[in-house]
């Protein structure tokens, strides 16, 4: 609480607006890469962790800067090992945000940018998620340009689109 003193923090001085924005349903992979290549405007960074319908093993995490976006296969999400393993990990973590049908799989993601609106920035992130109707069919031939190799980058631009290992 900065209501004692008359002077401007950053985010009011600069009109930089931030937006924390947490699903438990995949991002469709078009869609998403859509968004990224197409960002709303004034979205100037964004990172976090990022669930990808077809690649339901993986959990990636995004850098965003400006028009440059890169994600990163970082390992398997918990819910994906084996129950052993599964379990074990589940007991040394007790805080562990978990969900009984899609255990740790979420987006997490920090977005930041200049005047955003956040319902409106809220509800384009919400379209790249995938329908009910993808959910219960699959994504099935859609093109996956995520990467399925732990520590493998897919990198975007405004002009390139471009992974690499």
């Amino acid at each position: 609480d900065h209501d004692d003193h008359e002077h401007l923090h950053p985010p009011e001085m600069y009109g930089v607006d931030s937006l924390a924005y947490r699903r438990r349903r995949p991002f469709h992979p078009e869609r998403l890469k859509n968004w990224l290549t197409d960002l709303p405007a004034g979205v100037v960074r964004a990172k976090g962790m990022l669930w990808i319908a077809g690649r339901e093993q993986l959990a990636y995490t995004m850098s965003l800067v400006g028009d440059s976006t890169q994600i990163e296969v970082t390992g398997q999400w918990i819910a994906a090992l084996p129950a052993a393993h599964r379990e074990r990990f589940r007991r040394s973590q007790p805080d562990l945000d978990w969900h009984d049908e899609h255990g740790d799989r979420e987006q997490r993601l920090a977005v930041l940018g200049v005047d955003l609106p956040a319902d409106d920035l809220t509800d384009s992130l919400d379209t790249c998620l995938v329908t009910d109707e993808e959910w219960e069919d699959g994504v099935g031939d859609t093109e996956n340009p995520f990467p399925e190799i732990e520590g493998s980058v897919l990198t975007l631009g405004a002009t390139t689109a471009a992974p690499y290992e």
